[in-house]
């Protein structure tokens, strides 16, 4: 055969006017990764072959050059694939149908080409080969192609199967899982088959309202997505996940990829610090109210005890420096003096430790007599702009509020250097009340109160650390020779 295919191949050449007119007529010729050959047969000979003028274009030889060479055909072929392709031309030479063949060349400056040769028979009506025409077609880049696409793919598969989280791809137009990693069915419970059976309606345990429109604004959106999620395992269990998705397109196809990643242990750890939480806050309100109780009653002793003795003491010295000398008078006079500041001192502390006015009068009252004193006591003027309270508050808020009050004016009494303060107290939201306390002072440099350790402001940062186990907030505005503006943002509990 191929000594058949050498000496036919000193015709092998297309006539002047054929490669013109295919050249104009035949787009095939115009492609430069194509090129048109004709072998002729003869009692299943092969008796001529024809290249046409694109073979410069595939394996960089000309028409004329497999003229002058009839060998240069079949030594352009990589030396592994000949047996392969003289397979190919006895098969149609026996009147086999053959399939197309793909295959190395050397192309004419040395490199390494990939070729697809399709033969087209053409017989005779006793079923004979007459002939046949050949395209070959330079598939180089083509491979190339599909070899970086494989590449691509085993990467993107040995991502998809190494990594921790769950990925799942579902499709846009029918919300179904086309694509899932094994974290995924191992996460769930199902098989890869099953997985992709499942929409996202048998995976989400949300309303499918809820899930319809997440889907939608991812979908239309195109951004990044994050938000924590449950699904429904296979088993029926529900676990929290923590998921990330975004929109693409893939094959003319619009797609979603998910990320899910298991929260569970979270979620339960975080309502353990909730349910902590809670429990911290109502032994807080106990603890208030315990300690509320205490300083009336040691109010109430020094009170019923203490200042009437001491009152009864008065009465004696008294009667004593009606009835006595004047060699005694000095002294009993002296120490009748020290008496009555005792006693009020004594009913100021009584006072101090519990304000009858916050459980007798409510808190109007209180906080009047609390203004009063800080004028009385310390020479602070406060200016109570709507300190009104509009319901009773529960018993520990009550009590937390008006030793807050406090703190802060003695605090700005003792460290502002200024003599005036405006009280505010305001309930800007249905659950909160916003109590703002500011003086126009000298101020002082608020990140001091959160510097390590810092003695600096000790009973601000009690008072904040107090009012955070309530279920408020405290914030400090104030800079060096400015004014100071306190805020405490106090949750409202009603006594039921």
């Amino acid at each position: 055969m191929l000594e058949t295919m050498d000496q036919m191949g000193s015709t092998a050449v297309f006539p002047d006017h054929h490669q013109e007119g295919e050249t104009k007529d035949n787009p095939l010729l115009n492609t430069p990764t194509d090129c048109l050959y004709t072998v002729t047969f003869a009692n299943g000979i092969p008796t001529k072959l024809l290249h046409d003028p694109g073979s410069r274009s595939v394996t960089g030889y000309s028409s004329k050059e497999y003229q002058y060479n009839p060998q240069l055909w079949y030594f352009s072929v990589h030396l592994d694939d000949r047996d392969a392709v003289l397979q190919q031309i006895s098969s149609i030479a026996a009147q086999a149908q053959t399939s197309p063949l793909e295959y190395r060349i050397v192309h004419k400056n040395g490199d390494i080409r990939w070729v697809r040769n399709t033969p087209l028979m053409r017989r005779e009506l006793n079923g004979h080969t007459i002939a046949f025409d050949g395209l070959l077609s330079d598939i180089t880049e083509r491979l190339h192609t599909e070899r970086l696409l494989s590449e691509s793919e085993q990467r993107y598969r040995a991502v998809m199967e190494q990594v921790a989280e769950a990925i799942y791809l579902v499709d846009v137009n029918t919300k179904e899982i086309k694509e899932c990693n094994a974290a995924f069915t191992t996460l769930l419970g199902y098989s890869t088959d099953e997985a992709k059976r499942l929409s996202l309606y048998d995976l989400i345990a949300h309303p499918q309202e809820d899930i319809d429109a997440r889907f939608a604004k991812i979908a239309r959106k195109r951004s990044h997505f994050v938000s924590d999620r449950r699904y429904r395992c296979k088993d029926g269990r529900l676990i929290d996940v923590e998921i990330s998705a975004n929109s693409f397109s893939f094959n003319g196809q619009r797609m979603i990829c998910t990320v899910a990643r298991d929260i569970s242990v979270r979620k339960a750890q975080e309502q353990e610090i909730n349910h902590c939480r809670r429990q911290l806050r109502q032994l807080t309100r106990e603890l208030l109210v315990a300690e509320e109780q205490e300083r009336n009653q040691l109010a109430a002793d020094l009170h019923d005890d203490v200042v009437q003795v001491l009152g009864v003491t008065k009465l004696k010295l008294d009667q004593a420096l009606a009835e006595g000398g004047d060699g005694c008078r000095p002294m009993v006079e002296g120490a009748r003096s020290l008496l009555m500041q005792t006693i009020s001192r004594t009913r100021s502390l009584s006072f101090d430790l519990g304000p009858p006015f916050l459980h007798s009068e409510g808190w109007q009252a209180a906080i009047r007599w609390l203004a009063d004193s800080m004028q009385r006591q310390v020479g602070l003027c406060v200016q109570l702009q709507d300190a009104t309270i509009p319901r009773p508050l529960a018993t520990d808020i009550n009590i937390f509020l008006f030793r807050a009050i406090r703190e802060l004016l003695f605090n700005a009494a003792k460290h502002s250097g200024n003599h005036g303060v405006l009280l505010r107290l305001t309930e800007p939201e249905e659950a909160y009340i916003s109590v703002d306390v500011e003086d126009a002072g000298k101020g002082f440099d608020a990140r001091l109160l959160e510097a390590t350790g810092s003695q600096k402001g000790f009973g601000l940062l009690k008072l904040k650390e107090r009012l955070a186990e309530l279920g408020g907030s405290f914030e400090v505005i104030s800079q060096p020779e400015q004014h100071t503006h306190i805020r405490l943002r106090v949750p409202i509990r009603c006594d039921s």
